[in-house]
């Protein structure tokens, strides 16, 4: 009995100890993505209310306020260099898909600024801006602050 239970206090601790080490290595690899941004009507520049950002698998993972503004941390557990998309949605708009490729990098962080088409209108296009900041640095006033500054919009 004493050997059956020191076998098995053995498989505990090693179990233990296997599941501590990929955690940790989980851990050492995941990077959390912050972005952020303002979304405007594309002409007249005024803050669309209500966009839904959905992820490339379309989960909805932001939606914008009065101000336009939205914010989503993104989790990626690969190493190296960073890809993914998220898509702009808003009824009576033409969808607005950003695909980034971004540096192995620990936790990055961007702002975007975003016009969206609306779709009854025929001289108008949907455009979008992005600024790499650090991850502290993603609220509205910032953003908006940001891209005053950057006034070739």
């Amino acid at each position: 009995m004493k050997k059956r239970t020191g076998i098995l206090g053995f498989l505990m601790i090693f179990v233990a100890a296997f599941f501590s080490t990929m955690y940790a290595q989980i851990q050492e690899n995941s990077r959390e993505i912050h972005i952020a941004g303002i979304i405007i009507d594309s002409k007249t520049k005024q803050p669309v209310m209500g966009a839904t950002i959905v992820d490339e698998n379309n989960n909805v993972i932001a939606s914008t306020d009065d101000k336009g503004y939205f914010f989503s941390k993104l989790n990626k557990s690969e190493k190296g260099e960073i890809d993914f998309r998220f898509t702009v949605k808003k009824k009576g708009y033409t969808k607005l898909t950003q695909i980034e490729h971004w540096a192995d990098q620990k936790n990055p962080g961007a702002i975007y600024y975003l016009g969206i088409k609306n779709k009854w209108r025929i001289n108008d296009d949907s455009f979008s801006k992005m600024l790499p900041v650090k991850n502290d640095l993603v609220n509205y006033d910032t953003i908006a602050e940001r891209f005053i500054k950057n006034e070739n919009l």
